[in-house]
């Protein structure tokens, strides 16, 4: 390798008159993911793919892209919040005198 030059990673051009799933397992199996990640990698594009009604991938850009990160982040926040809240009910219920209303954990 000549200094300063970065290794180009190969790249593969699955078959486009296979399924999505198809040309999905033929990139990861050109690239030795294990199966695991492969899984992985389904479930979250088929996720997004049924986030956008199901359109194909191809026919989403960087605007579809955000709006299902935003979604993501906005899930992942009402659950820590949920959880959070939970938390605290549950400290709560476990005070020595079971007075729940003296708890400084409810809102």
């Amino acid at each position: 390798m000549i200094p300063g030059k970065t290794a180009k990673k190969a790249q593969f051009l699955p078959n486009p008159q296979l399924r999505l799933r198809e040309q999905v397992r033929e990139v990861m199996r050109f690239h030795h993911y294990s199966v695991r990640t492969e899984e992985s990698y389904w479930f979250w594009i088929r996720r997004f793919i049924f986030f956008h009604n199901k359109r194909h991938p191809r026919e989403l850009g960087v605007a579809e892209v955000s709006a299902f990160l935003r979604m993501l982040r906005h899930h992942l926040h009402e659950d820590n919040v949920q959880r959070t809240m939970k938390s605290s009910v549950s400290r709560s219920s476990t005070l020595p005198d079971g007075d729940a209303a003296a708890s400084p954990y409810l809102f």
